[in-house]
């Protein structure tokens, strides 16, 4: 997803960054608990902002179909 820009980049890049967590977490039996505990805050985090995301794509859909839907005369779909 490298080349993308705006929200469908921004996702893309969080979650191959929380890929990349995940992955150190289980392949690296050598961490520290400090260095482990500092990558599950920051999963934590990438984690919420993804979701945050995806509930504002959530509402611009809904957004968008009552538009058409409206529109329409509610006949679409």
């Amino acid at each position: 997803m490298s080349g993308m820009t705006g929200p469908v980049g921004e996702l893309g890049a969080r979650l191959d960054e929380l890929e990349r967590i995940v992955k150190s977490l289980e392949d690296d039996p050598a961490m520290t608990l400090d260095e482990a505990l500092r990558l599950y805050e920051t999963a934590r985090r990438l984690s919420q902002a993804c979701h945050a995301d995806l509930d504002r794509a959530r509402l611009r859909i809904v957004e968008i179909d009552s538009v058409l839907d409206a529109e329409d005369g509610g006949d679409a779909r």
